[in-house]
């Protein structure tokens, strides 16, 4: 008898599965010898969006067998020639974001119906649930978590000694939605996310199945502090600000894009000097659109009062918050330090959250504001389009 492996139990043992010689060499010779099957042979690269592999034939049988045991020989042989024939395949895209993940294993959320959080026991490719993921540089604590969506790429097969045609290779989609979708959950949860590496994984009818999965590290900060578990009534706040986010004219949505990002650092950032650079420019970029350099922190904090604050003793308690951040975001800028003592404990939660309703203000209503005119009439903010979004208190 021979073996062949068949999984990595949680353990990180081999589990293989025997077979007689016989059976094996049959269909092998089967194989090696079908005119049809001549594209798995070693002279050939399998190629979908920025991955691929040379296909032999020994390979081709095991992912028969074992796929054969998943399904039935007739479902395999059937998928085999779909591969071979359809010009595109079903692949999963892969997003590894520290922070986040469900409070169970059993629980799962979503932001839309394409786009899920699973634990990777529940994901729909067996390269993440049977096989685990074996490569922890890019992953913390949140890390059996994954977030997903079905695909469609196109398939390339060439010969190994041809030179890559990138400009025809179809390029997986942008991440830019899902990072947008991050950024709007850190406004309902309150809460930092970063996202650490992503991968395109091919599903399992895909012959060699995971096509030697590899993962695309993003820039790393330090760690993500783990929070607590998100729940569904958060992603589907977040869905559904970013349903009206996604409504905005795309100069506004390009606009807020880089407060939402910063937003979102200086949530998951535990270095402080990194914490106040990151809100200074969430400020500045939130609420100085006019070129005006002059009197930066005396504007960006009367502006933010007036555009949040309901009273003149709430937009006085802004005003001074976000004054007393920007002097700290300054002298980080400027000398790579900061006081740990703060008189005002809660000038940071303060500020973050006067930026929180300002991103959602806006999203709701579908314009910035003319801030100059709201300083100039004073009229009050209304908190009637500061909608809770999948959270029982407004951060």
């Amino acid at each position: 008898m021979k073996q062949f492996l068949l999984a990595t139990d949680a353990d990180g043992q081999d589990l293989y599965l025997t077979y007689f010689d016989r059976r094996f060499e049959e269909v092998f010779h089967c194989v090696r010898n079908s005119p049809s099957l001549a594209i798995f042979d070693e002279s050939y690269f399998h190629r979908i969006a920025y991955g691929g592999l040379h296909l032999n034939h020994k390979t081709l049988v095991s992912w028969l067998i074992l796929r054969s045991l998943e399904t039935t020989p007739e479902q395999t042989v059937e998928e085999l020639y779909s591969y071979i024939n359809d010009d595109h395949v079903d692949a999963y895209q892969v997003i590894i974001v520290e922070g986040l993940y469900c409070e169970s294993s059993d629980d799962d959320a979503s932001f839309s119906d394409k786009l899920q959080l699973s634990h990777r026991w529940h994901s729909p490719v067996r390269a993440l649930s049977q096989f685990s993921m074996q490569d922890r540089r890019y992953l913390a604590e949140s890390d059996d978590y994954i977030l997903w969506r079905k695909i469609s790429l196109q398939k390339h097969i060439q010969e190994a000694g041809d030179s890559i045609d990138w400009k025809n290779i179809e390029k997986p989609p942008t991440i830019e939605d899902i990072e947008d979708r991050i950024g709007l959950l850190a406004v309902v949860a309150n809460r930092g996310f970063q996202i650490a590496a992503t991968a395109i994984i091919p599903a399992d009818y895909v012959p060699s199945g995971n096509f030697g999965v590899s993962y695309a590290p993003h820039s790393r900060r330090t760690p993500v502090p783990l929070g607590p578990p998100v729940i569904g009534i958060q992603t589907q706040g977040a869905e559904h600000l970013f349903q009206k986010f996604s409504a905005l004219p795309s100069t506004l949505q390009n606009r807020l894009r880089i407060p939402l990002r910063k937003y979102n650092d200086c949530l998951s950032e535990t270095d402080l000097v990194e914490q106040a650079i990151a809100l200074r420019v969430c400020l500045e970029s939130l609420y100085l659109n006019d070129g005006n350099k002059n009197e930066l922190r005396y504007r960006l904090a009367l502006r933010s009062s007036f555009h949040i604050g309901l009273d003149p003793d709430e937009r006085n308690h802004i005003f001074q918050s976000v004054m007393a951040c920007y002097d700290q975001a300054s002298k980080a800028v400027h000398t790579g330090t900061i006081s740990k003592k703060n008189d005002k404990p809660d000038v940071m939660t303060t500020t973050l959250k006067t930026i929180s309703k300002s991103i959602k203000k806006i999203i709701c209503d579908g314009r910035m504001p003319d801030y100059d005119r709201l300083v100039l009439y004073g009229y009050p903010a209304t908190d009637t389009s500061l909608e809770n979004d999948g959270n029982s208190e407004q951060p």
